[in-house]
């Protein structure tokens, strides 16, 4: 898959590239929602729908921030005798802005992890993931935000318990709360 490592190049671009200045979004507000949604189709095979959403803590002068993370994921399985799954996937994460004064746009990098719920329950109880990224400010309350992520699913139930890595590239909105 092509697209991938494109993407992650023009990441790692946007985020060396970032300017800093005086005065600037993550720096003047307390809090950030963020939401994105991914659309899959695998050709014949099956089709997946994830839906993230996090409500951060902006810490300090905005460089850490810590919150809560929520993913909704719906697997449609288009091969004959196969089954739908719904899962959902909650817990902390930490991320760390590279530059919460600038006024138009700050690279990240995040870390969290999860509880798994729902069907994929069967198969993996706990989610790790990372992100790098970048926060695009438009306005002076939101943000367009690109991130190459990382995500692994796992099972500790049993010893060398099932495991599946999974990556790719969100696009989403982020949007700011709170004056300081």
């Amino acid at each position: 898959m092509r697209i991938v490592p494109v993407c992650l190049l023009w990441v790692v671009l946007a985020v060396v590239a970032v300017p800093s200045a005086e005065a600037g979004m993550l720096d003047s507000h307390s809090s950030e929602w963020a939401f994105d949604l991914n659309y899959t189709n695998q050709t014949s095979t099956a089709t997946s729908t994830d839906v993230n959403f996090s409500w951060g803590h902006l810490i300090g002068q905005g460089y850490a921030e810590a919150g809560l993370s929520g993913t909704y994921q719906r697997l449609d399985d288009k091969t004959a005798g196969g089954s739908d799954v719904e899962a959902s996937i909650a817990g902390p994460f930490m991320a760390w802005n590279w530059t919460p004064h600038s006024d138009t746009a700050s690279g990240f990098l995040q870390a969290g992890i999860g509880v798994v719920g729902g069907d994929l329950h069967r198969s993996f109880n706990y989610s790790l993931d990372a992100a790098l990224g970048v926060k695009c400010f438009v306005g002076n309350s939101a943000a367009v935000t690109l991130q190459f992520f990382y995500q692994r699913l796992g099972d500790t139930s049993v010893s060398g318990g099932q495991k599946e890595d999974l990556d790719g590239v969100a696009i989403g909105i982020a949007l700011f709360s709170g004056r300081r």
